[in-house]
């Protein structure tokens, strides 16, 4: 093979090879050395690269990296709640038997719920306990069970209750620094925020409901932390009357 036969081989095999790379958004470009180096910052569709088998963009030699002449920015997009207006439709056509069914199979069986669930840590009112505390503690109890055990939920109302200044009522969270709060509850899930979540809703009580809680669902619902579940489960143990998208349930009694 003579000398111009080697080189015209050796230039065919440095051609360079187009890679196509898809992406879901649009990109924006200008100059680093590799596509490592790039910073996401805009939205893109697509964009073309080079797969360089000898050099860099230096013109370094290199073994198959990959070269650019342009910088690709884009940012991840945001994502946004979306809040669904809650419509109570009725129960299911056989909500009855199963209710029946699942009542007799509980009548041998203790769970932790029946002594530690949330509706058992709330103090009953008496001459020192007022009923606005004890619903406050009923939100509290509900708002730390999320992604928790029932014992682990208990242990932290009642760390609450025992740990600060004159028990556990909406006077008491707003006036203890949060991280005490976050030291009382931190068996439970997500403790941090929740202790950020507890003194933001004794503020919010104090403020907006005359040192109550409110009473429909959707203003519980505005308190974070609390979700439609806990907003039902509230209305439930508190006896509240409460507004479910236009359906009212009302309770027998309502405590004052």
């Amino acid at each position: 093979m003579s000398n111009n036969e080697y080189q015209d081989r050796v230039t065919r095999k440095r051609t360079r090879e187009h890679l196509k790379i898809e992406f879901e958004q649009k990109i924006k470009t200008s100059s680093p050395s590799n596509l490592s180096e790039a910073r996401i910052k805009d939205e893109v569709d697509s964009y073309e690269i080079f797969y360089d088998t000898t050099k860099t963009a230096n013109g370094s030699e290199s073994n198959g990296e990959i070269v650019t002449n342009e910088t690709v920015e884009m940012s991840s997009p945001k994502k946004t709640r979306i809040k669904k207006e809650v419509k109570f439709e009725g129960p299911p056509a056989n909500w009855d038997q199963v209710y029946q069914s699942i009542k007799e199979y509980r009548l041998g069986i203790n769970a932790p719920v029946d002594t530690m669930g949330c509706a058992r840590l709330a103090e009953q009112a008496n001459e020192v306990v007022t009923p606005q505390t004890s619903r406050f503690q009923t939100l509290v109890a509900l708002m730390l069970s999320s992604q928790t055990k029932d014992q682990a939920t208990a242990d932290a109302v009642n760390n609450l209750r025992q740990k600060l200044l004159g028990g556990l009522n909406i006077q008491s969270v707003i006036d203890t620094d949060e991280r005490i709060l976050d030291e009382c509850i931190s068996k439970v899930g997500f403790h941090k925020t929740k202790a950020k979540w507890i003194k933001q809703a004794a503020i919010t009580c104090k403020e907006k409901y005359n040192g109550d809680i409110p009473n429909n669902i959707e203003d519980l619902m505005k308190l974070k932390g609390v979700e439609i579940k806990e907003s039902e489960l509230m209305s439930m143990f508190t006896a509240l009357p409460i507004d479910l998208g236009g359906a009212k349930l009302k309770t027998q009694k309502r405590l004052a």
